[in-house]
């Protein structure tokens, strides 16, 4: 309906607040959704991630917002570092955020969480991505191979707050690299080669195996 969720993590914050807003360009307005205050030590921090999406809660008429804070902490040398998850939900009808169970099945990938069937969708691997925000620059990518980790496709059902997972399209698992996307209002899964080729899974019917 024209609206534009955007998030800037606050780099001076010291308990991991973060800056939403949702925003409609052709009416020039937009609302500055409450804080995002997770209190974490940031001084210890290492990095920060930032998943976040938005979409249409159709049964209760509401928008909302999904988002998860990961934070790296520094740790001794030798000793596995770290991580801890923050994940809150936010509804446009109360103007109010609601810390929600966190994702259990692996890492987010992407940070955009992609809007499909009344649900957001992540793409989850078991091994770190390597997408994680330093203090000192905002900027992110993440890119994991199929032969590296575990992938799975995540989704959140706006109306009950609860995870799940979809079932991943059948394929040979080769070395390529993965990223979620919507084609027509449905989701789909993009393969990229290192010979430039690319294919496109397109779910034709929500939550069916094909």
């Amino acid at each position: 309906n024209g609206l534009v969720c955007v998030t800037f993590p606050k780099k001076r914050s010291k308990n991991g607040e973060l800056g939403v807003l949702l925003w409609n360009p052709s009416m020039k307005k937009y609302r500055k959704l409450p804080k995002f205050d997770t209190k974490l030590n940031s001084t210890i921090w290492h990095s920060w991630f930032v998943a976040c999406g938005y979409g249409y809660d159709e049964s209760n008429d509401d928008y909302k917002v999904v988002a998860m804070l990961s934070v790296r902490y520094r740790q001794p040398e030798g000793v596995t570092m770290k991580e801890d998850t923050v994940t809150k939900m936010y509804s446009r009808k109360t103007h109010t955020w609601e810390e929600i169970e966190n994702l259990k099945d692996g890492i987010p990938i992407n940070e955009l969480g992609y809007f499909a069937s009344g649900r957001l969708h992540w793409l989850t691997s078991t091994t770190m991505p390597r997408r994680f925000h330093t203090k000192h620059n905002i900027h992110s990518y993440a890119l994991v191979s199929e032969t590296e980790g575990d992938l799975k496709i995540v989704s959140i059902d706006l109306e009950s707050k609860m995870f799940g997972v979809v079932e991943y399209p059948e394929h040979e698992k080769s070395n390529s690299y993965c990223a979620l996307g919507i084609a027509g209002g449905r989701l789909c899964l993009v393969r990229t080669y290192e010979s430039r080729v690319m294919d496109i899974s397109v779910m034709k019917e929500y939550g069916v195996k094909e």
